[in-house]
């Protein structure tokens, strides 16, 4: 839930600033949720470690797909803020995340976004 409330919290601000925090924690939960060695599998055997997939995850949303829409949210935000720097960092982000992703939506729209701004 409190993911989820980080997700909320940056889709509704206006503050650049608190995206980036929003934005840093909601990486942090993705990243911890793509490694196949959570703490639980790490007290095994390495023998046995070597034979169990990582574990899917069990929540309803991707969280990788929030952390680049709160990205995206950002982009936009920091642009209307008047820190174009800022925008760019975020929206070239996106990209560089959904590179190979099986659904490239983010990227185009960052893409699309990246373009409206030259």
């Amino acid at each position: 839930m409190d993911t989820w409330k980080t997700y909320l919290h940056c889709r509704s601000s206006l503050e650049p600033e608190e995206i980036q925090a929003d934005l840093q924690q909601l990486n942090r939960v993705a990243q911890a949720l793509s490694m196949p060695n959570h703490a639980s599998v790490l007290l095994l055997p390495t023998v046995v470690r070597t034979l169990i997939a990582a574990l899917p995850s069990r929540l309803t949303v991707d969280p990788h797909a929030m952390s680049v829409a709160c990205a995206l949210h950002g982009g936009d935000v920091a642009q209307a803020a008047g820190q174009p720097g800022l925008s760019v960092a975020l929206l070239t982000a996106v990209v560089a995340a959904q590179q190979g992703a099986a659904n490239a939506y983010y990227a185009v729209e960052a893409h699309h976004r990246l373009k409206g701004m030259e």
